[in-house]
C-alpha cells in the first residue's frame, strides 16, 4: 500500500532532520478505517485541489525551492484522467520553481529524495 511507502519516508526524512509534509489525503489513509465522508468534508472546507502531490520536501536544493513527490505503490502509472490532473498540477508547481516527481514505489521514491537532497 502506499501509506506503507509513506511510512518508511517518513522515517527516513526525520533521520536527516528534513521538514516535510504530506498532503491531507495521505494523511487519511488509516488501514482498516473508512474516512471517505471525512475526507470529502475537508476536501471540500479547504477547497483542496485535484492533482496535489503526495508529499512536500521543504528543504531548498539543486536551485528548486522544494520537492513535491507523487507516491505510486509501483512501477505503473495509469494513463487516466486522475494521472492527468497530477500531471497538469505537477507542471504548475514546476513553473513556480519546485521540483515535482512521481515515485514510482519505494526504492524508487527513496533514490529520488536521496538525489534531491545531496550536496550540489
Amino acid at each position: 500500500m502506499e501509506s506503507d511507502i509513506y511510512v518508511i519516508v517518513a522515517q527516513e526524512l526525520r533521520k536527516k532532520n528534513i521538514a516535510y509534509r504530506f498532503d491531507i489525503s495521505a494523511d487519511l489513509h488509516i488501514e482498516g478505517v473508512n474516512n471517505a465522508k471525512l475526507f470529502g468534508a475537508i476536501k471540500r472546507r479547504y477547497l483542496h485541489e485535484r492533482g496535489y502531490p503526495d508529499l512536500f520536501i521543504a528543504h531548498r536544493a539543486r536551485g528548486f525551492g522544494g520537492m513535491f513527490i507523487e507516491i505510486k505503490k509501483d512501477d505503473k502509472l495509469k494513463n487516466d484522467k486522475h494521472t492527468k490532473e497530477q500531471k497538469e498540477y505537477h507542471q504548475r508547481l514546476n513553473e513556480q520553481g519546485y521540483y515535482v516527481c512521481f515515485g514510482m514505489g519505494l526504492e524508487d521514491t527513496l533514490r529520488k529524495i536521496s538525489w534531491y537532497l545531496e550536496t550540489e
